[in-house]
Order: C-alpha cells, then structure tokens, then sequence
C-alpha cells in the first residue's frame, strides 16, 4: 500500500502591524556603502528584556544567497552586526558574525530562524526593496517602533533614524508602505513551511501485539526540530504521545497510524499504514525437565516479532501456581520456522502433567500445549523402541 504524506499547515492570524518576535531584523544595508557596493551588511536588536544566545540560530535569504549561521549573544535592548566577507563594511562597530554571499539590488527575503529551526522574524523585500533603501545615496531600510520601515541615513550599531528620506529616484519606498511578519500565516508573498514531520514506513503488524512507532520531525534545513511533543492517533479510535510510542491493535484491518507537531503557529502531520493480522503461531513441541524447552513455531510467511509476548507456565502439582517468562524485545522467528526456547534461559521447568501457554503482550492466549510431555530420556526411549 503506498504511505500518503500528509503536510497540514496551521497559522493564527495576527494584525499585519504586530510582531512578537525578541530578535528582529532592524536595518539592512543592501546596497552596501560609499566606500563600497560590497559593504554589506545586517542589523538584528534585541527588544526584549533578557539577552539571547544566537547559538544555533540562521538568516537566511529565500534564494539562499545569504546563507547565514549565526553565534554570540545579543543583550536586552543592544544590537548585533552581520557584515559581508570582512568586518571592514562597518568602520568603527565590531562585527558580531562575518558572512559570505551577497543581497541582490532587486529585492530580497530574508528569514531569521532560532535554534529549533522556527521562523521568528522575516523581512520581506522581495519586489524591488519594498521595505526601502537607495542605491545612490546608500541610504538604509530601517525598522521603526510601529513595525514599518522608512529609508533613512545607516545608523549601524544604534538607534534608527526616525526621519525618511526619498530615494534620489524620486520613488518613496518604505514610508508607511511596507511590514515585517513573525508569524507564518499563509500569503502569496514570503511564506515557507518550516516544519515536517515523518512517521516512518507502512508495516504489518499482529493483533494482539505491539506495534512500534517513532516520529520525526524536522525543519525545511533537514535538522531536528527540538519539538518533544508528538500526538498520535493510531486508526482505531486510541491515541497517545511521544517520539518513541507503541500501541496494540486487538483485531485485524489496515490502520492509518497519524503523527502530529506543532511550533510557532505551524503543523504538521504524517501517517503511516499499519496492516494488521492474525498470528499463525504454535507451541509444536515441549521437552520437560531441566534441560528441556518449550518450541514456538510461526507458520505464517512473514517474520513473527515476539517483543514482550509471554510463556506462562501452568503447574498441576505443587503449591506454586506458576512462572512466567517475558519475552525480549525484538525477539524474531523467521517465517516457517521452529525455534526451541531452553528452559535454562526461560526457567520454565515443566513436568509431564503440566500446560504451558504462549500469552500475547494484551494478555490472551495465542498458543497452547496441553499434549503428553516428554523429557529427554523418554524421548531416546522412544527412539530406541522405533528403531
């Protein structure tokens, strides 16, 4: 059956005026400088009161020229320069990360991603540096406290300017005319799904015994997403948590196991088809004694997976009722296959009157061997008596 991927994309709707982000981009320095159109360079601020750690963090360009990976720290209220190929775009104000890669003078996207791979901030100047700028005065598009951009003369390191200036062209860009957006609403301009989920590949599984998953998530760079919470609905009305979960299925069908992540007002999910059938297994042979066994024989086609099924012993004689043996994790009869089960391992030491039983993980029995039991000289007698 082929595994249909599901990608959904969640987003809450926000005032286009409004953002939430602590670390923004505030000023971008796409033209360069007059020294040279090769002085490029990127401003972030810290508007909230605790600083940040960048470790891990990224800015990047939608065309993915800049690709930039971020470091250091930025404190509360202080501001953090990215600039081109040396730290010489800026004279004066110390570089907080050097890049490579150049923004191109017909507009730009950029996206400023935390350490778990989240879109926190975005700049959107994709259609001709909407946000603002001029190429011959070198002046910058600067952010301002209402969350538009004017044009202004570069401040690098300190307070933008609160004065726009019109583009020596003579067209206004910037002024009241452009935002930047933190969240990640759907629009047909400057929107990427970040976030992916994967739950593995379809797989058969047996009623009345564990079925084992395991998501995982990842952002649009193919790095770990951080995400520790992952729902699952297993197709059978259950459901449960976690990267790492199993599940038990009481009755045969084909399930559609769904994962589900959410961060930063995005989601995703993914499913699997899980196709479930009856065991064809059983206890074919019991040698009783010290050195004897109980056999398990799966006589189906596919491989038989015996993680955490039990053999319970039931004895006939004695003040003890029984003994129970938990099988190990990924425990695996091959199909059409017997294997014996020493009683030195599984300290199920039967005698001749006694039942053992092979119990699935939900607790229902699969197999049972209720026949005469022999130990090993009963078993060289009747040889001997055949022969």
């Amino acid at each position: 059956m082929i595994k249909n991927t599901l990608l959904f994309l969640c987003a809450l709707a926000m005032l286009p005026m409004v953002t939430n982000a602590q670390i923004i981009i505030n000023e971008i320095a796409w033209m360069g400088t007059t020294v040279s159109a090769n002085d490029e360079w990127i401003e972030l601020y810290n508007t909230g009161a605790e600083s940040v750690s960048l470790s891990g963090w990224k800015l990047w360009a939608q065309d993915e020229d800049p690709k930039i990976t971020l470091s250091g720290e930025i404190p509360t209220g202080g501001y953090f320069l990215l600039e081109r190929t040396d730290d010489e775009s800026v004279l004066g104000v110390s570089a907080g990360v050097i890049y490579t890669g150049g923004l191109g003078n017909t507009g730009e996207t950029l996206e400023l991603f935390d350490a778990s791979g989240a879109v926190v901030d975005s700049a959107i100047g994709a259609t001709n540096w909407s946000l603002g700028g001029d190429n011959t005065a070198k002046n910058t598009p600067q952010r301002q406290a209402d969350n538009l951009w004017i044009t202004g003369v570069p401040t690098p390191g300190v307070q933008n300017s609160t004065e726009h200036i019109a583009p020596s062209t003579g067209e206004v860009k910037g002024a009241s005319t452009s935002t930047t957006s933190t969240t990640t609403k759907k629009t047909s301009v400057g929107y990427t799904q970040n976030l992916f989920v994967y739950a593995g590949e379809d797989m058969q599984a047996i009623a009345g015994a564990y079925a084992f998953f395991e998501g995982y998530g990842v952002d649009r760079f193919g790095e770990h997403t951080g995400v520790s919470k992952y729902r699952w609905s297993f197709g059978d009305g259950d459901d449960g948590e976690g990267k790492s979960t199993s599940h038990i299925y009481r009755f045969p069908g084909t399930y559609t196991a769904v994962t589900s992540i959410s961060a930063q007002y995005q989601h995703a999910h993914d499913g699997v088809s899980v196709h479930v059938i009856s065991a064809d297994v059983s206890l074919s042979s019991v040698l009783y004694g010290e050195d004897g066994y109980v056999e398990i024989s799966n006589n189906s086609d596919v491989a038989l997976d015996l993680s955490l099924w039990k053999l319970q012993a039931e004895y006939a004689e004695g003040k003890k009722r029984g003994h129970v043996f938990t099988i190990p994790m990924t425990t695996t009869i091959a199909p059409h296959t017997k294997v014996p089960f020493p009683a030195t391992i599984t300290k199920v030491q039967l005698k001749e009157t006694d039942r053992v039983a092979l119990i699935y993980p939900n607790g229902k029995e699969a197999a049972a061997f209720e026949g005469v039991l022999y130990n090993i000289e009963d078993m060289k007698a009747r040889i001997s008596k055949k022969k």
